[in-house]
């Protein structure tokens, strides 16, 4: 059985679920199709649009399929015409290489590092609270001698 997953990142929310299905089966033929839709909001325009992860499975992968996914693992992006003129940008799902289970150094070095980050501001907003209280009282100081 071949399966090929891809993420397209962003399409917008006019465009309904029966036109990712219809595209990715004319296209590659007897295809069985699973999508996780998630509606975003743009921060910049506050619009809505789709995020998608495809999920692609077939018995008998055709050429274009094999090809697509060639292309994919290869470069990264593929654009996929659903109409006459707009196309989906399909990319590759890159797979997280960190580890997920932190080591007991690492999360010593991690703790040690917030102790500083929290020791270290509390001692710069008093120095800077203290200049402050200076710049103040030579204010006072000046307008007494004046």
């Amino acid at each position: 059985m071949a399966y090929i997953s891809f993420i397209i990142q962003r399409v917008p929310n006019f465009v309904k679920e029966w036109v990712f299905y219809n595209t990715f089966e004319e296209a590659f033929g007897d295809v069985e199709v699973k999508l996780d839709i998630h509606i975003k909001t743009d921060t910049r325009t506050n619009f809505d649009f789709q995020m998608l992860f495809v999920h692609i499975s077939t018995d008998e992968p055709s050429e274009e399929l094999i090809e697509f996914k060639k292309r994919l693992n290869e470069e990264g992006e593929v654009w996929i015409y659903y109409d006459d003129i707009h196309y989906f940008k399909t990319k590759k799902i890159i797979k997280k290489t960190q580890k997920r289970i932190i080591s007991k150094k690492d999360m010593e070095e991690i703790k040690n590092s917030f102790k500083k980050t929290q020791i270290s501001k509390p001692v710069e907003q008093a120095e800077d609270v203290e200049k402050t209280e200076n710049a103040e009282q030579v204010g006072d100081v000046a307008e007494e001698v004046g």
